[in-house]
């Protein structure tokens, strides 16, 4: 018995690295840390002539999947075959999944064919994945095609399909696309989550279609959704593009609060900055950039381009170089000290 205790503390150290993804605080793990529990694993599993089982190493693939490192995948899908363990759908998904995260879909949908040529057939979340891939990039013609060949496969779409379907066309900024497959997703019988009406609200958002926009967020407030700082940061977006004086007002009273109120987002502030440069408000961008600095939302190079561009776009030469002067002092050491502070940069920054 004691020649199985290797394989036995092998297995367990593996199952419990497969389920460290599900974890709140799996980000605060390391990669070398990872790297040290992976080969560990491997070394443990080495050392037993006891061949591994299909489950175990599925574990394993999961894990690698959800820390998004397809290299590490594809190792542990060699080590799978060289172990003469044969792979099945969840081993294949797991490395799809892996590259997706990645946002590879050439990898995504080479893995895909050699599940394929095995004689497996996919599952709805092998399939997702490809969906996902293809919404990260903004690929709407792959993605419906995908969608076309899981329904031709008889598989069930779910939530999950039909929200990186309506990513997909919020990244193309497709309004009407996805208007229909919001509609397609109603006739499946399938309620819309927080995350659908996120990414409907984005679509409308990118056009800066603030009427839509606002309609959709109404919608999902009557379904009892409770909207999240990603709701409000596509709203404060679509405001940006409207790009009038009543939207400005809006963003910065209505939306910005209750962003913060949620979270202090500098990707919120940043929205107002874009509005505030579109209008060539050169005074209102530094007070937003102000108002970052009481509330402790660091400032970002967006940030500093936002209010560079207001200058530029009220010809205000002088401001704008000495902005771009404080950006180039917080790229090259860190310091958002004048900002910080609530100071503005010397010399005569405002439009006459």
């Amino acid at each position: 018995m004691i020649q199985y205790f290797p394989f036995v503390a092998g297995a367990l150290s593996v199952v419990a690295l497969s389920r460290l993804g599900s974890q709140r605080w799996m980000p605060l793990m390391t990669q070398p840390a990872l790297r040290h529990l992976y080969m560990s694993a491997l070394q443990q599993l080495a050392e037993t002539r006891i061949r591994p089982s299909a489950t175990l190493f599925n574990s394993l693939l999961t894990a690698a999947s959800r820390d998004g490192d397809p290299f590490q995948c594809e190792l542990w899908f060699r080590r799978m075959v060289w172990s003469k363990v044969a792979p099945d759908v969840t081993s294949f998904t797991s490395v799809i999944s892996a590259f997706a995260r990645a946002g590879d879909p050439d990898h995504s949908e080479k893995w895909f064919r050699k599940m394929q040529l095995r004689g497996l057939e996919p599952t709805v979340a092998t399939l997702n994945a490809l969906l996902d891939v293809c919404a990260k990039r903004g690929r709407l013609p792959p993605a419906e095609w995908w969608f076309e060949f899981m329904e031709d496969s008889m598989l069930q779409p779910d939530r999950v399909s039909f929200c990186a379907m309506l990513n997909c066309c919020a990244k193309k900024q497709d309004t009407s696309r996805a208007e229909m497959w919001f509609l397609k997703m109603q006739n499946y019988r399938i309620a819309a989550d927080l995350i659908a009406y996120n990414a409907f609200i984005a679509a409308y958002a990118a056009q800066g279609n603030l009427d839509k926009a606002e309609r959709l967020l109404l919608m999902a407030c009557a379904k009892r959704l409770q909207p999240d700082l990603v709701t409000y940061n596509s709203l404060l977006h679509a405001c940006a593009r409207a790009s009038g004086h009543q939207d400005l007002a809006k963003a910065k009273e209505v939306y910005l609060v209750k962003a913060n109120e949620i979270s202090l987002d500098p990707v919120s502030f940043n929205s107002v900055l874009h509005a505030c440069a579109r209008l060539s408000q050169v005074a209102e961008a530094e007070r937003t950039m102000r108002s970052m600095a009481k509330m402790r939302a660091m400032p970002t190079q967006v940030s500093y381009n936002a209010v560079i561009n207001a200058h530029c776009q009220a010809g205000n030469a002088v401001g704008a170089t000495s902005w771009l002067d404080q950006m180039a002092g917080l790229v090259t050491d860190g310091s958002t000290s004048g900002v910080i502070a609530g100071q503005l940069p010397p010399g005569p920054v405002s439009a006459k």
